[in-house]
């Protein structure tokens, strides 16, 4: 009996402090706010650096690609050009070798 109205007080007290404590965290996560809104502000924002990097390393892998197929129908013709005017090769013979690798590239 002695125990349960001693103890009835300490539960108040427990209880109280419990709610203040409770109520110093939600003070204190608004006096926060601003700078977690900030954080994360920064940290939604894209990153304008790697951006372009990538949009760079596209671009050039693309023009890349696209260059390629122009260079080898070059060398096919130079290559061709040069065996015909050494006499080791025939027009027929270079025009078949350049139809060939057209094909090839149709194909793909």
């Amino acid at each position: 009996m002695f125990e349960e109205e001693a103890g009835k007080p300490v539960d108040r007290a427990a209880s109280f402090g419990s709610e203040a404590v409770d109520s110093i965290k939600t003070v204190a996560a608004f006096g926060q706010e601003l700078q977690i809104l900030r954080t994360l502000t920064k940290l939604s924002e894209p990153d304008h650096k790697r951006r372009n990097m990538l949009a760079f390393a596209a671009s050039l892998f693309f023009g890349l690609s696209q260059a390629i197929p122009c260079v080898i129908v070059a060398l096919l013709y130079f290559y061709g050009g040069k065996r015909y005017a050494d006499g080791t090769s025939d027009l027929a013979t270079v025009r078949r070798l350049l139809d060939r690798s057209h094909e090839r590239s149709a194909r793909r």
